[in-house]
């Protein structure tokens, strides 16, 4: 399928900012590939894909699949997009692009699913809400979707569309999973649109009109809960406020100041009982 370029692409060294008339293009190939000048120039989705996901459009080559391994964390991520998600990618940009929506809205499904592979698909990725985290006061932090992605997940989740999508499932639940990703995910109501129409589910989808024309980043979206309880963090683990000073903190034995206490103490009663002369003592003798 052939869509028209919204961009600046460059073709045989054309740059094309805008339409031109076929006469302008008199010099340049328009029969390699998939690209068409009737009379706008064309771009096949996978050449979008190229030009927003590894950045290469003009060099002709697609980047090689990596495969995961130990110690690979410093490779670029889109390089772990295998053969199938690269193509259903190119499929996704070139529905977006037909349908006037922003590609930076592809682009977060695209980043994400690399940042998911390039993590052992998501095996590396440290889940959030296990009841480790504390903000500087004390209180257990954690992290839920906002409402509305809440209630748009639940419905992917729910829904038929997910089983046959072709958008990665396990992806796709890793995504719509709140101790994976409440802190940053795609635009679940962008993502809803292309699991229902990349699936076998024949689920309608109606045109979106403007809903997705322009990507605008949300800041925090995301809720941080805080716990009522706080809690003593001074010691190995977590101890509830109200508690630690009801009971004896067994991390106060070793700190610096109290051990001094200690051994100053044990020194007095030391030198009363054995006659010793303290430091004033021998001193004040000297002087006579």
């Amino acid at each position: 399928m052939i869509i028209p370029i919204s961009e600046k692409t460059v073709l045989n060294n054309v740059s094309l900012n805008e339409k031109k008339a076929p006469e302008a293009l008199a010099g340049a190939d328009t029969t390699a590939g998939t690209r068409e000048i009737s009379p706008t120039v064309s771009i096949s989705g996978k050449a979008l894909l190229m030009k927003h996901v590894f950045d290469s459009e003009n060099s002709g080559v697609e980047p090689p699949v990596i495969a995961y391994r130990e110690g690979s964390e410093l490779i670029p991520a889109p390089l772990f997009l295998n053969a199938k998600d690269r193509e259903v990618l190119a499929q996704i940009y070139e529905f977006a692009y037909q349908e006037g929506v922003d590609p930076a809205h592809v682009n977060q499904v695209a980043l994400g699913l690399a940042y998911y592979r390039q993590n052992n698909d998501g095996q590396r990725i440290s889940p959030l809400n296990q009841g480790f985290s504390y903000d500087l006061e004390g209180h257990q932090v954690s992290y839920s979707f906002t409402e509305k992605d809440a209630v748009t997940a639940k419905r992917i989740l729910e829904g038929t569309a997910i089983n046959s999508s072709l958008l990665d499932k396990n992806y796709v639940r890793h995504v719509l999973d709140k101790n994976r990703s409440a802190l940053q995910h795609p635009d679940f109501e962008f993502m809803e649109q292309v699991i229902n129409k990349f699936s076998s589910s024949n689920i309608e989808i109606p045109p979106l009109g403007t809903r997705f024309a322009k990507y605008v980043e949300i800041k925090n979206n995301y809720i941080k809960h805080l716990s009522a309880q706080t809690y003593d963090l001074r010691g190995g683990r977590p101890v509830e406020k109200d508690k630690a000073r009801s009971a004896p903190n067994d991390s106060t034995k070793t700190r610096p100041e109290n051990l001094q206490t200690v051994l100053r103490q044990i020194m007095a009663k030391y030198l009363e009982k054995s006659g010793l002369p303290t430091l004033f003592e021998t001193i004040a003798r000297l002087r006579r």
